[in-house]
């Protein structure tokens, strides 16, 4: 009975509380009505009975908001640079040292047409860490470059800025007329990029895979089947191509990552670790054709390695952690 007597109190409080609710909407209905009648006012007045103010409102919002969407999505950044990073040239290598002056003086002349890509002073922080050292580099074309180091040296996040998917912290990168702050979207069309964690569709095969990766960069169809019958060749994926790619070995994957890199010869392509699981016929199979391609398309092939697989590369340096050290790097 007392538990009946509750939910009847309960009952009586919630109706008695729709119905005041249902008065003050009468209420106020009637007092708008008679505002209505009372005031010589449209529909869009711009006073506080109209809806222009409203309109306007959301039309300003709309603009603002839209202007920072597209901010974000653009890549730029206005922001100052959080810091300046300390002079260190004192303790560079003599080649290292030798590169940089190159560098300074293409940058101050301005002329990059006999470069694919110049780096200058490029550094990257992560909150009080230091992650990369002033890389200083000139890229020409039909060059391959390596990138030595130990994980955790930054070569990965080199790339990612080099490449225009990581704000640099300080410095700049430039192509032809380009600069990779200012132009991250044109710069990221001129790249072809191999990630060290493959980023493939799984359901599609390697046929599959390279004629949409193909289509997207606009490579016209008659050009793209022979392109991507020669990169499957070159990667050794024949007995495989018409697999899934999602039951590959991690060997083969990274085939078909360092083929879908190169797909459409662009001007400058990275590789992030492209042997790591391949098999050393395979691995030597993608050596020869790395350097075919490069002499044929003038593409200039940028890649990190460890030491033991560094000889497909013309010129290395040091890690960008360890740039001080000249133990760590050797020409080849």
């Amino acid at each position: 009975m007392a538990v009946l007597k509750k939910s009847l109190i309960k009952a009586k409080s919630v109706i008695t509380f729709l119905w005041l609710l249902c008065a003050d909407g009468l209420v106020d209905q009637q007092t708008h009505l008679r505002e209505c009648e009372l005031l010589p006012t449209t529909f869009f007045d711009f006073s506080e009975h109209g809806l222009l103010r409203n309109i306007v409102l959301v039309a300003v919002e709309a603009v603002v908001l839209f202007a920072c969407v597209a901010y974000v999505h653009s890549g730029r950044s206005y922001w100052p640079k959080r810091r300046k990073a300390a002079a260190e040239d004192a303790g560079l290598d003599t080649d290292v040292a030798e590169e940089k002056r190159n560098v300074d003086h293409l940058c101050q002349t301005g002329d990059f047409s006999g470069h694919t890509m110049v780096a200058q002073n490029v550094h990257k922080f992560y909150g009080d860490f230091h992650a990369v050292r002033g890389i200083n580099v000139g890229l020409r074309p039909a060059e391959c470059f390596g990138l030595l180091g130990v994980n955790g040296a930054g070569k990965t996040t080199t790339f990612q800025m080099l490449a225009g998917f990581s704000e640099l912290s300080e410095g700049e990168a430039y192509a032809e007329n380009l600069k990779v702050t200012a132009n991250p979207r044109e710069w990221q069309s001129r790249i072809g990029y191999c990630f060290q964690i493959d980023g493939l569709l799984e359901t599609l095969n390697a046929y599959e895979f390279l004629y949409l990766v193909g289509r997207l960069r606009g490579i016209a169809d008659e050009d793209l089947r022979t392109l991507v019958d020669s990169l499957i060749t070159l990667t050794d994926l024949n007995e495989y191509a018409q697999r899934g790619c999602g039951g590959y070995s991690g060997g083969n994957k990274r085939k078909l990552s360092v083929a879908a890199a190169l797909l459409g010869l662009p001007p400058i392509v990275f590789l992030d670790e492209p042997y790591a699981g391949v098999d050393v016929v395979a691995r030597n199979k993608i050596f020869k054709g790395l350097d075919r391609i490069k002499k044929l398309s003038k593409s200039t092939i940028v890649l990190t390695s460890h030491r033991g697989q560094a000889r497909s590369t013309k010129h290395l340096i040091p890690p960008p952690s360890q740039r001080t050290r000249p133990d760590v790097y050797t020409n080849e």
